[in-house]
């Protein structure tokens, strides 16, 4: 899968994570571009779509912020945290490991930010900003460039992403109710499969 491709991915996929579904984000999930590249992993985005009349929308939405609140949000959930998969508890030394793995490449966390930078929404959108600067390396014809930014984005997807994703996957598929949730989980699952084959 090309690096423009893969990064829109990563974005569409980390936008899912970091916050609750929206108006804008079913716009963007019904785009074209965006529906075949979805049908292209097999995701079935029917699952996607709002429904035609504004009563059913408004409640589309409100168990669409329920279950992300009780997926992801608060306690007994399917926790979002590397640290919390692999230490059982937040900010430990994979935490720390990934914030400095961002400073590597100027990416510092905000100040005020609700969450720790090892949030699957977080190291997703992590990936979507790398395979962006190989894509753009690969426009200006630098293989060079774009080979370190490949070389780079497999040494954090096999350092952090990988050692934890199955588990957080397999956890959101028994958890997940409503069929949004259950296909982000497809989609998840497939994505993360093509990234471990690569």
């Amino acid at each position: 899968m090309a690096a423009k491709g893969r990064s829109l991915l990563y974005r569409i996929l980390a936008s899912l994570y970091l916050k609750e579904a929206s108006p804008d984000t079913l716009l963007i999930l019904s785009s074209k571009e965006v529906v075949e590249a979805l049908d292209g992993l097999g995701v079935d985005t029917g699952k996607f779509s709002p429904p035609a009349d504004d009563v059913g929308q408004k409640r589309l939405f409100d168990e669409l912020a329920e279950e992300y609140a009780a997926l992801f949000i608060l306690p007994g959930g399917v926790s979002p945290y590397e640290s919390v998969r692999l230490k059982g508890l937040l900010c430990q030394e994979p935490e720390w490991k990934v914030r400095e793995f961002y400073k590597r490449f100027g990416v510092v966390m905000r100040d005020g930010s609700s969450m720790f930078s090892d949030h699957i929404g977080m190291e997703l959108d992590f990936m979507s900003y790398l395979a962006d600067k190989e894509a753009a390396a690969w426009a200006a014809k630098d293989e060079e460039d774009a080979g370190r930014w490949e070389e780079t984005q497999r040494e954090f997807f096999r350092e952090h992403i990988d050692k934890w994703v199955k588990g957080f996957i397999d956890e959101l598929d028994r958890c997940a109710f409503h069929p949004f949730y259950r296909e982000v989980s497809v989609f998840t699952r497939k994505l993360m499969e093509i990234e471990s084959e690569d």
